[in-house]
């Protein structure tokens, strides 16, 4: 982790990087979208989440 943290970033990684953030600031404008939008993503992963026990 420490070697993948140190190294730089590449510029096409860190252009997609940039449109992936840039769709999602379109797509969720708000702060208050945002939010909805990942509570709604951990509700869902807390369902599918395989239950221990």
């Amino acid at each position: 982790m420490r070697d993948a943290l140190a190294r730089p970033i590449a510029a096409e990684e860190r252009e997609d990087v940039l449109a992936l953030v840039r769709w999602f600031t379109r797509r969720y404008p708000t702060a208050a979208a945002r939010l909805a939008y990942v509570r709604q993503a951990y509700a869902r992963w807390q369902r599918a989440r395989p239950r221990s026990g």
